[in-house]
């Protein structure tokens, strides 16, 4: 999940396009039961629904202004062994959205709480 809003704290990942503060990590597993909410609040298919279910996943909340498009903009300037774009191969499993509520509940299914530099406190 990435959180779209201006940063104000000093920590975080710095990148070429700016940094981003760390409001929330969690190395967790998707239980199978978790399956039909996560689907829905992500919209995704089941393939890809698979591929987090039952499987480490490290999952990052990241704040800074237009997040989502720098992020994006990074993965972009970076290939992997074939030359393939990190994008092209893994850009399917970023969960983002531009819907400000959805991403509240998107955030709620894997944080009980946020950073106190985080813009939005989920509740």
């Amino acid at each position: 999940a990435v959180v779209s809003r201006q940063s104000t704290g000093s920590s975080g990942i710095n990148a070429e396009y700016g940094q981003f503060d760390v409001v929330g990590a969690r190395l967790m597993t998707i239980p199978i039961s978790q399956f039909p909410k996560f689907r829905s609040l992500f919209k995704l298919r089941t393939e890809i629904c698979q591929t987090f279910v039952n499987r480490p996943c490290l999952v990052l909340a990241l704040q800074r202004e237009n997040a989502v498009s720098c992020f994006y903009q990074i993965l972009q300037g970076y290939s992997n062994n074939n030359s393939k774009k990190l994008l092209e191969t893994y850009g399917h499993m970023m969960l983002t959205t531009p819907n400000r509520n959805l991403n509240v509940d998107q955030l709620r299914f894997f944080f009980d709480h946020l950073s106190t530099r985080c813009k939005d406190q989920i509740k």
